[in-house]
């Protein structure tokens, strides 16, 4: 017998159990491979269902802010529906609009159902939503949460709705699928629907280069009427609560400043602040601020996330005329509403007017001492246009006196120089412009001038350096001669006269993986 014959075979029996451990690792690997292939394509097939329950909820939105009328006109009256509970119902069940199969559609109004129920908006199957070889589909519901009127600063109406929308996206490769449902609320952002009308001492609604413009001296700061004395002099840190700061001002577009401008507060832009939203600006690339000299912000800036959208105020109905009525000294002959009331001084009841032009170091009283205006029944002017000239001046006697312009035929349908108001307490909310079209308004300030403005399509150009007390909406503002605008914050105890609504935002968005 040879020596070592015990061991014989050793080797083989080795390499069979090498064989089997490497096999056993290489089914481990593809197995290991297989599975994170599976993962991949799971985490792809889950994100693109999420894109698909995304895009159904932007679609839906859409239409709920552009294609969609809310409730309370013809054919569609509030009382229809129960708002008193969250969801709103009709006929006892809620409020819904439905794309998706398996939820039915619930709305007073036919042709509102039909228009949300189409493919593309309430649903998309097979609509073009490509994913390599397969398609995107999603399906959408839309229920009425709450619902409101609301009346709206500078006449008419507006109906304010909370929605809860739910898209369920879906892909399927023919290999595997995801099913992905997404919730968001829409609704209008920060604290509440109904916010104020004059929020910022100035708002410019352009979304252009130089929308809001500032250079020389000007300043935006504020006071408080309601801690003002008449007798006691200018507007001071004393007598008026005067601050360097809550001069708030806001653009769509782009604040432009030069000299020593100086903001007392914050300016507020949807437009980008990254990386500090400075710099020239251009038709191509609307910054936020755009500053020369010692132009300041003091507040800082503040980027929104969507634009400010003023309501436009509704035009005199009826139309006031159009003729000439001018005012020098006394009552033109046959002016109806028009009384003498003293030496150059003359007093106008409410009432419809034409085009007013003032002059001969005139003043006009608003309305006659007699009269009384409330916030209640506030004195009403419809006139064309207004122009106050050589001295004259509106002696503001009671208030809220609200001027509304239509401006027919009139470039510059509101023209007022220096001191040509006087509102002897400062109380801005007595003295209301209110303007829906586009011709040029020009203002000025002065010791005893305030007032509000709402104007947010046409241009204000602001002349002098006296101080404009109050607030201004303007398409554009230009304050380049050097003009103090000083923001009256007892305007902000005045909601409900000055009631607007906030823009809506997608907020609260919640999904779930099927």
């Amino acid at each position: 017998m040879k020596k070592g014959t015990k061991e014989e075979g050793v080797a083989l029996i080795l390499t069979l159990i090498m064989v089997a451990l490497l096999s056993v690792m290489a089914v481990s690997l593809m197995f290991l491979a297989q599975t994170e292939t599976w993962s991949t394509m799971n985490y792809r097939l889950t994100s693109q269902a999420r894109d698909g329950a995304e895009a159904g909820l932007n679609v839906a939105a859409n239409f709920l802010l552009y294609q969609y009328t809310p409730p309370g006109g013809a054919g569609d009256p509030l009382g229809a529906y129960t708002i008193s509970s969250s969801p709103v119902t009709y006929n006892g069940s809620p409020v819904v609009l439905s794309g998706n199969s398996s939820v039915s559609s619930n709305y007073p109004v036919a042709a509102v159902q039909t228009a949300f129920n189409t493919n593309g908006i309430g649903y998309c199957n097979n609509c073009g939503l490509a994913a390599g070889t397969a398609t995107v589909n999603y399906q959408t519901t839309a229920t009425l949460l709450s619902m409101q009127r609301v009346q709206i600063y500078g006449g008419g109406a507006a109906t304010i709705q909370t929605w809860l929308l739910t898209s369920d996206g879906t892909v399927n490769n023919g290999v595997r699928s995801a099913d992905v449902e997404l919730s968001a609320t829409l609704e209008q952002q920060g604290s509440g629907p109904v916010v104020l009308a004059f929020q910022y001492a100035a708002l410019a609604n352009s979304n252009g280069c130089d929308a809001l413009g500032l250079a020389g001296n000007a300043t935006v700061n504020s006071y408080n009427s309601s801690q003002y004395n008449p007798g006691s002099g200018p507007v001071s840190p004393t007598n008026g609560a005067l601050q360097a700061s809550g001069g708030n001002v806001a653009t769509n577009g782009n604040l432009t400043e030069s000299g020593n401008a100086t903001i007392e507060g914050t300016l507020s832009t949807p437009r980008a602040l990254d990386p500090l939203g400075t710099g020239n600006c251009s038709i191509n690339n609307v910054v936020a601020w755009t500053t020369s000299g010692n132009g300041t912000v003091t507040g800082g800036l503040i980027q929104l996330p969507a634009p400010v959208v003023p309501p436009v105020p509704i035009a005199p109905n009826p139309a006031p005329p159009t003729t000439d009525q001018n005012i020098s000294g006394s009552c033109p002959s046959g002016m109806t509403g028009c009384a003498n009331n003293g030496s150059n001084t003359v007093a106008l009841t409410p009432g419809q007017y034409g085009n007013l032009n003032i002059s001969g170091g005139t003043t006009v009283q608003l309305p006659p001492p007699s009269d009384l205006c409330t916030v209640s029944t506030p004195c009403i002017y419809n006139i064309n246009s207004i122009n106050v000239l050589g001295n004259s001046s509106i002696m503001v006697t009671s208030g809220p006196v609200i001027i509304n312009v239509a401006g027919s035929g009139q470039g510059i349908p509101i023209n007022l120089g220096i001191g040509t108001i006087v509102n002897s307490n400062l109380n801005s909310a007595n003295f209301q412009i209110q303007y829906a079209g586009t011709g040029i308004i020009n203002l000025a300030g002065g010791n005893q001038t305030a007032a509000v403005v709402d104007a947010p399509n046409a241009p204000i150009i602001f002349s002098g350096n006296a101080t404009w007390y109050g607030a201004v909406i303007g398409s554009t503002i230009d304050d380049s001669g050097g003009a103090p605008i000083c923001y009256d914050r007892a305007l902000e105890t005045q909601g409900s006269m000055f009631t607007s609504v906030a823009n809506y935002m997608l907020e609260s968005f919640t999904w779930e993986k099927f």
